[in-house]
């Protein structure tokens, strides 16, 4: 049955077979009952009978004229969670972008700071493979990237506008009483920001962003209905961002500092209704990811041009839920979430200008994620001096 078709009640029949001249041999199983899916919304239980010309049963299966079935039960199919898995990776992909807009925001404040330019551009692609615990699991292999132009309005502001983007697929794991769902899928981003740092008094700073654009994901699994349906949908959604960050730099000695920091982020992936390719249509509400990163990192200055760093961080979603919908036939389905705590821990090096004819600086890092989101991640940061 199509996803779009008026939904049954209990005791309503249909006719699979009608003979109105001559009669039917009937199956022998005629005791069994059936089962099939509306699209891949609704699972119904069907008893058969044998039905004669003037709407009795045959018990003996003689002057059959029709096999009928008569809905005994009727659910919503819990499998449609799997398909919340392929809305809730856009926010993830998306919210993982921040990873690699706080190293930018790291490398502009080192590169103005150090030096003595005014204006730099800053570049930097990072690469995961990481593990999203939501009740099931997606796991998700991305790239990202962001490229932009850094101002120094004066010794304590500094300023930088930017492009974002990145791309990613994932697979997807839920499993059910009537089975396991495997999903797969691609997403992709790209967007525009801004975000600015103030350097304060005692070694205080800080920093905030904000960007906005639009992710793209889709979505199929070939195992709806005990695995012999098979279902997809594309989305376009609108995303924004923000963060703030406080942080203290504390100076050690001349070669070595500590910063510790705080931040709060907040992401939004936007409302979407989809259709699905069996024609069951949804509502996926908008995906609301707050969370807070307490850290710290620790920078060592090996040589003039060469330093390293280590550092570490908690951070805490709190709300990440991704819920959605069923508009075909008027009832919520249960929502995967990414809510919970996730432990990084980070280390890199960074190679700058020997002398004032030097223009550019790398620093390549690689963080590791325990948690909530598990995995590993690779960034190589460029900034070039204007």
């Amino acid at each position: 049955m199509s996803g779009d078709s008026p939904a049954l009640k209990v005791g309503d029949k249909i006719t699979l077979i009608d003979k109105p001249n001559g009669t039917i041999t009937p199956p022998t199983n005629m005791s069994n009952n059936i089962s099939a899916l509306q699209g891949i919304s609704n699972s119904y239980e069907f008893s058969l009978a044998a039905v004669k010309d003037d709407g009795t049963i045959s018990e003996d299966g003689t002057d059959v004229k029709k096999i009928v079935a008569t809905s005994v039960e009727k659910k919503a199919n819990d499998n449609q969670k799997a398909i919340l898995e392929g809305g809730i990776s856009s926010a993830i992909i998306v919210s993982r972008a921040n990873d690699t807009l706080e190293s930018s925001i790291k490398d502009m404040s080192s590169a103005l700071n150090t030096t003595g330019v005014n204006e730099t551009s800053i570049g930097s692609i990072g690469a995961s493979s990481t593990r999203s615990n939501t009740g099931s699991h997606v796991d998700i292999r991305s790239i990202s990237l962001l490229t932009g132009v850094s101002k120094k309005a004066n010794d304590s502001f500094m300023y930088s506008a930017f492009f974002e983007a990145g791309s990613g697929n994932y697979n997807s794991y839920n499993s059910f009483v009537s089975g396991n769902v495997k999903g797969s899928g691609d997403s992709s981003y790209f967007g525009f920001g801004v975000f600015s740092k103030f350097d304060m008094a005692s070694n205080y700073y800080f920093e905030n962003s904000f960007r906005v654009g639009q992710v793209k994901s889709d979505f199929k699994s070939d195992d709806f209905g005990n695995g012999n349906i098979s279902s997809s949908f594309e989305s376009k959604r609108a995303y924004f961002g923000t963060h703030i960050g406080l942080g203290k730099i504390f100076d050690i000695d001349d070669i070595s500092n500590l910063d510790i920091y705080t931040k709060v982020f907040y992401t939004r992936v936007n409302s979407k209704d989809i259709t699905m390719s069996t024609n069951d249509r949804y509502k996926f509400d908008a995906i609301n990811s707050v969370s807070t990163k307490l850290g710290f990192l620790y920078n060592y200055k090996l040589k003039e041009n060469l330093s390293l760093y280590t550092g570490a961080g908690i951070q805490r979603e709190f709300k990440g839920e991704a819920k959605g919908r069923n508009i075909s036939y008027n009832y919520d389905i249960d929502s995967p979430s990414i809510k919970g705590n996730t432990g990084s821990i980070e280390a890199g090096i960074k190679l700058k200008p020997i002398n004032d004819n030097d223009k550019l600086t790398l620093d390549i890092g690689v963080m590791g994620l325990v948690g909530k989101n598990e995995g590993v991640s690779g960034r190589l940061g460029v900034e070039w001096r204007l």
